[in-house]
Formats: C-alpha cells, structure tokens, sequence
C-alpha cells in the first residue's frame, strides 16, 4: 500500500532553440501519474525534493493547478531571451514555487 509519493525536480533540456522555448509555446501542468519522464529524448535528469503522504496529493495538485505557468511569447521571437525587458520568465522559477507551496502542507 502506497502511504507517500516521491516529489522530483524533473528537467530536460530543449532539443532545439533556447531553453525558454516552453515560456514561449505556454507551458501546462499536467498531472501524469507513473508517466516514463526519462522516456522523453529531452530528459536531462531527476532529483528527488521531498516525499507526500498520500493523503495530502490533492493538496499538492490544487496548489500546482492553480499557480499560473510562465508564458511569454517574446521569446519566440527574439534570438537573444536575456535583453528581454522586462525578463521573461522562468520556468524554474515556476516550480521552486509551486514545490515550496507543497511542502508547506
């Protein structure tokens, strides 16, 4: 019986064009329980940040659920994303936030 998911950073890296290219397509949260992330050709790697009781998961995908992903279609159009002003924004960003939420619970 399952009492805890493991948490994990998930990354990958953008197969062609900068790393920004999801902030410019909009990025979504999709819930993909048991999804083979390392399946992906731009899976990077993993790292676990924390572990969930399973009786706070629903918490955790309200949290992320509702926490608006980046989005910022400048990026597709300008080679260089760092003269952006204002920053684009970042989708690591993102996750640390919406991964501290989650622990608080």
């Amino acid at each position: 019986m399952t009492t805890a998911y493991n948490v994990y950073r998930v990354k990958f890296s953008q197969i062609s064009g900068t790393d920004h290219g999801n902030v410019g397509m909009g990025m979504d949260y999709d819930a993909r329980p048991g999804y083979k992330f390392a399946s992906d050709r731009s899976y990077s790697g993993k790292e676990c940040a924390f572990q969930l009781p399973v009786e706070k998961l629903q918490g955790f995908e309200a949290i992320a659920s509702a926490q608006t992903p980046p989005y910022d279609s400048r990026v597709l159009m300008t080679r260089d994303v760092k003269s952006l002003d204002p920053p684009a924004p970042d989708c690591t960003t993102w996750v640390e936030e919406v991964l501290a939420a989650a622990q608080k619970l």
